[in-house]
């Protein structure tokens, strides 16, 4: 009985040592997103994103890790390697590049890793394997919307691609859609570490296009395009993906976005219900406004929440995924055979007084 005091002060002091049972079961995901470099608008974005989704779906449960992919297959990769074998995680949320998801995707795959990205779009990663799932639809959807409008109006279209896995595909989405030849094509491609596009922007315009689609992958290359384009006096309809409407392309461009048509989702403050428009709002109180496109926000968020029900469920994940219909911000929708999301009908936007406006559809 001496030392029955000693005793207890020992336990209690062991106890003290011992790590919590929350702290020991905090599930870690990963996250690859460019965080520095040409793509860091939508890699900031996607990092606020997630951070807020974990705080207001799931009350901070989760330990995210995040890793700057830069937008680019050889960093993505890398970060592959450590989230899959040094960090170990069971799950990576992010990408809003394809060009970081396509060549990263197998080492997921091959480590049963499951990834759902917010952004990457090109139409091959939907054969990137079981385990990867995306909540950003493919641009088949985008690009078919795009080119019936394009070939309706025009014969000749000159297109000018960056050579990245996102342009590359959206181009080859299109070349396939004209495969009857309907529409004369016109096409050029860059390295991304190109500057100076302008003797291309006249090989272009020396052919008689009749208007001009202007393929980059970010807002600075876009905005250089643009300025080029502008300064040769070539006065044909513009045409671009879905980084016309990005904050940050505008702030570059100003009044020579005016004009541009593209491909794009229903604005926000009409897809949403009332959660989508009230985590918008403190979002914004939080983290200011979107540097990126807006779409970045309802498909940030509904990659998390998807992957936080497949956890709290219990159940294999990937198969949850698969066979559960979701209610998010902008109502329902589920991923089909490929890990696609489907829900979602893209729209035809004009830049108009510097602002996205939706076309008569």
């Amino acid at each position: 009985m001496k030392n029955y005091p000693i005793f207890l002060l020992s336990l209690a002091a062991a106890c003290l040592l011992i790590p919590s049972v929350q702290a020991q079961e905090k599930i870690k995901i990963g996250v690859s997103t460019p965080l520095t470099g040409d793509a860091a608008t939508y890699g900031v974005d996607t990092k606020n994103i997630l951070q807020f989704a974990n705080e207001k779906l799931a009350g901070n449960a989760y330990e995210l890790v995040f890793e700057d992919d830069r937008c680019n297959g050889r960093d993505a990769v890398a970060v592959a390697h450590r989230l899959v074998d040094v960090v170990k995680v069971k799950y990576v949320l992010g990408f809003p590049c394809s060009g970081a998801l396509l060549p990263s995707a197998p080492i997921y795959e091959k480590a049963k890793v499951l990834v759902i990205a917010l952004g990457a779009s090109a139409a091959a990663i939907s054969n990137s394997g079981d385990y990867i799932f995306r909540t950003w639809p493919s641009d088949t959807l985008a690009v078919q919307k795009l080119y019936t409008y394009i070939a309706s109006k025009h014969q000749r279209l000159g297109i000018l691609s960056e050579e990245t896995d996102y342009a590359q595909a959206f181009l080859k989405s299109l070349i396939e859609l004209n495969a009857d030849g309907k529409l004369q094509v016109d096409s050029e491609s860059y390295v991304p570490s190109e500057r100076d596009y302008r003797s291309m922007l006249l090989r272009l315009k020396a052919k008689g296009d009749q208007a001009f689609l202007l393929n980059s992958q970010t807002e600075g290359t876009a905005a250089a395009i643009l300025k080029d384009f502008k300064a040769m006096k070539w006065d044909v309809p513009i045409y671009n993906g879905f980084l016309a409407a990005s904050p940050a392309f505008l702030k570059l461009v100003g009044a020579m976005a005016n004009g541009i048509v593209f491909p794009d989702y229903p604005p926000a403050q009409e897809a949403y219900g009332v959660e989508g428009n009230t985590l918008l709002s403190e979002f914004i109180a939080k983290y200011g406004k979107l540097n990126s496109v807006d779409m970045t926000f309802s498909t940030g968020i509904e990659s998390f929440r998807a992957l936080h029900e497949a956890i709290k469920s219990g159940e294999d994940a990937r198969t949850f995924l698969y066979k559960t219909r979701f209610k998010g911000v902008f109502g329902e929708w589920y991923f089909d055979k490929n890990g696609d999301i489907q829900g979602l009908t893209p729209v035809l936007k004009v830049i108009e007084n510097q602002a996205a406006v939706s076309l008569p559809q």
